[in-house]
């Protein structure tokens, strides 16, 4: 939310008396290790490390209702550097010592922190990007956009859009980047 106070993500839970929380600092370059890394998550007993350096690992004593879904915010700006940035939360429910871990329960996200929007509309050998300001909606001109698989950086035009050709094996993730401020735009399916 461009509007929100302080960077926070929602998660909710029913009956939990602790969450392990685990923050990782990630780039957008790093998008396609945590996509291993979810591939890997669930066809491996040892369950793995995501990518990116860990920032914050703590368990949360819970306070709720019982038997009713309740909302859990984690605030992010304690680890944040500047006033943005990619994270990669990992949340789960605290185990008894005798309880089996169960993966299905844990929330494994990438969370963005921006004032950026970006959509990307394709078609067999063009990708056009919109950036636009997430509180206003206006265009953003002058913002390099590029594709983790090239890095080669376009600027957008006064209406905010850059036209990129697509190679032939297509791209992974779009980026767009204004100061400090990233974007990360992964495509719908494997590549576009």
């Amino acid at each position: 939310d461009p509007y929100s106070q302080k960077p926070e993500l929602s998660l909710y839970i029913v009956n939990y008396k602790k969450l392990d929380v685990k923050i990782y600092v990630v780039e957008p370059q790093d998008w396609n290790a945590y996509q291993q890394y979810l591939k890997d998550f669930y066809q491996s007993t040892q369950k793995p490390e995501p990518p990116g350096k860990l920032v914050f690992n703590q368990v949360r004593s819970l306070d709720l209702e019982k038997d009713k879904l309740s909302e859990v915010k984690i605030d992010l700006s304690g680890v944040m550097e500047t006033r943005y940035g990619h994270f990669i939360v990992v949340a789960k429910p605290v185990q008894g010592f005798f309880d089996d871990e169960r993966p299905w329960e844990w929330v494994r996200t990438w969370v963005q922190v921006t004032q950026l929007g970006l959509d990307a509309f394709v078609d067999h050998n063009t990708l056009t990007a919109w950036v636009t300001d997430l509180k206003t909606g206006q265009p953003m001109e002058n913002v390099a956009v590029f594709s983790l698989d090239n890095q080669e950086a376009y600027k957008t035009d006064l209406d905010g859009i850059v036209k990129i050709q697509l190679p032939q094996k297509g791209i992974s993730a779009v980026v767009a980047r204004n100061g400090e401020d990233q974007v990360i735009m992964p495509s719908p399916h494997s590549s576009w």
